[in-house]
This record gives structure tokens, C-alpha cells and sequence, in this order.
């Protein structure tokens, strides 16, 4: 592809530069012929072809640099989301940490006010049953933010790994 200025200095000049020599024997002698050519051409008139070729070509870059800046914007909004759901697991993480923790606590309590029969059975598997969601929601929560920090370094170009295709 040529580029804008390329089509453009077709609207110029051109300076023709040639040179030729000759030698060459006639009635025994040598002679030598030299000649030097300067000429300057200039199309006047190509049927506008060459303001059509520079436009054509004006456009092509335009279209190349709104596609390049478009890219941009969608790597570095790739970049932002990738980063903010990284920030939000880390927040997830310790809202499920804190949650396990207060799960056991209540369940420790649970299982000291069964001993002293001030609560049932069913209140305490309920107990039991919560620390375990409490736990599972913990391992969720690092799973997120294991998968959150991988999508954050592929989007910011650490890794060489493509999601899509595995």
C-alpha cells in the first residue's frame, strides 16, 4: 500500500536523469560519443486519477487509525472490567471469610447449648448446615479470585493464555 504522501507527490514533477555512451571505430579511427540526458516531467493530466488515489489512500489511514484507536479502547476497557472484578472477588473473599467465621461461631455455640440440652438437634445440624455453606461460599470466593487474577494478567498481556479457546 502506498502511503498519503506517496500518492501525493505523484502531483509533483519527476526529474529524468540519463546518460549514454558510445564507442566506436570509422575509417580506422575511434570515436567516442557521450550523451547526457536532463529532462523534468510533469502529467498534467491523468484524468484525475491521482487525486482519486491520494483520497482513496487519505481514507485508507483514517480508517486504519480509527481501527487502531478503536482496539485501544477495547483493550483498555478489557483492562478496567478485568481489574475491577479482581478488586470486587478480594472483596467477595473476605466478606465469605468473615461469614465462615461468624458460621462457626455460631456453630461452636450451637454445639456447647446442645451439650447443656438448651437447644434441639435440628438446631444444631441447622448450625452445621450453615458453617458448611459458609465454607463452600470461602471456596467459591478464592476460585473467583484465582480466575479473576489469570484474567487480569492475560488482559494486561503476562500471560499468553486465550479463555475462549480452551
Amino acid at each position: 500500500l502506498e502511503t498519503v504522501s506517496a500518492k501525493k507527490s505523484k502531483f509533483m514533477p519527476e526529474l529524468v536523469l540519463g546518460a549514454n555512451a558510445k564507442t566506436y571505430k570509422k575509417s580506422g579511427d575511434w570515436h567516442n560519443n557521450y550523451n547526457l540526458t536532463v529532462a523534468l516531467e510533469w502529467k498534467i493530466f491523468d484524468g484525475l486519477n491521482n487525486i482519486y488515489e491520494a483520497a482513496e489512500a487519505k481514507a485508507r489511514a483514517k480508517q486504519a487509525e480509527y481501527e487502531l484507536r478503536q482496539l485501544s479502547l477495547e483493550i483498555s476497557s478489557d483492562v478496567w472490567a478485568k481489574y475491577h472484578a479482581f478488586k470486587s472477588a478480594i472483596k467477595q473473599l473476605n466478606a465469605a471469610r468473615k461469614y465462615e467465621q461468624a458460621s462457626q461461631e455460631s456453630f461452636d455455640s450451637m454445639v456447647v447449648s446442645y451439650k447443656n440440652g438448651l437447644s434441639s438437634f435440628s438446631d444444631l445440624m441447622v448450625a452445621q448446615n450453615n458453617l458448611a455453606t459458609a465454607r463452600q461460599q470461602t471456596v467459591f470466593s478464592k476460585n473467583n479470585l484465582s480466575l479473576s487474577v489469570v484474567e487480569l494478567a492475560y488482559a494486561v498481556g503476562i500471560m499468553n493464555f486465550d479463555f475462549k479457546k480452551s
